[in-house]
């Protein structure tokens, strides 16, 4: 009985430590800054490379420390807020955004999720250079939205996004290497190894940018590089 509870607390331990090991640590030394250097320290800095470079962590601003990358849109820059598919940038707006406090104003602003109704066709989102820009727009610094849609005037036809399909016709994994798991379901998605070695995935499964498999949809891929190849199959 106690050779079983030994082994026991040996497994649970062992478990534990490899969850540990495998954990995205953001707080090692090359990316911590010393305190005799933190009261100077420059925007481009080593420890802020260094963070950078390290799968899900990002580069805090204000505390000067490299932490875990947020999911939110409201914790994005707006080069990382520009690229999600989920969010948008407003730049006339200020909040709980830490990670452009000490950048410049021409930066500043706001990254947000984006409603269900989102359209810049409709006026409403664009910003007043764009605004003034489209012919079914106008703009009026008085009222809100600033920007609105001309009576009696239609936003112009916009054509849907060609998204790449899948090619793959298999209820299994198509690596890099053109090997493809033939074998049916359930399917092995260890079949090619860590994600970059992923060709296509399985039928019905879109692929995201770091090649993560999304079934039967397009979207979920904001937050794993985007979408790369959609569920629709060619």
């Amino acid at each position: 009985m106690a050779d079983c509870l030994r082994l026991s607390l040996l497994l649970l331990f062992g478990i534990l430590a490899f969850e540990l090991a495998s954990a995205v640590d953001c707080t090692v030394k090359a990316t911590t800054v010393p305190k005799r250097f933190r009261k100077k320290l420059r925007v481009k800095n080593r420890w802020r490379t260094n963070c950078q470079n390290t799968d899900g962590c990002v580069w805090n601003f204000r505390k000067k420390r490299c932490v875990d990358a947020p999911s939110s849109c409201r914790a994005k820059m707006k080069a990382d807020c520009d690229k999600a598919d989920a969010c948008y940038w407003r730049p006339n707006q200020e909040g709980a955004n830490w990670k452009v406090r000490n950048i410049k104003n021409r930066v500043r602003g706001l990254c947000l999720d984006k409603p269900a109704n989102y359209d810049e066709s409709l006026c409403r989102w664009k910003q007043k250079p764009a605004c003034l820009l489209a012919p079914q727009c106008s703009f009026d610094s008085n009222r809100q939205p600033k920007c609105q849609l001309k009576p009696n005037k239609t936003p112009p036809p916009t054509s849907p996004p060609t998204i790449a399909c899948n090619p793959n016709n298999f209820n299994g994994l198509v690596c890099n290497n053109d090997n493809a798991d033939t074998s049916g379901l359930p399917i092995n998605f260890n079949f090619c190894g860590g994600f970059e070695n992923r060709k296509y995935c399985p039928v019905n499964w879109a692929k995201c940018g770091n090649g993560k498999c999304v079934q039967s949809s397009n979207s979920g891929c904001d937050g794993f590089g985007g979408l790369a190849l959609g569920f629709e199959g060619c």
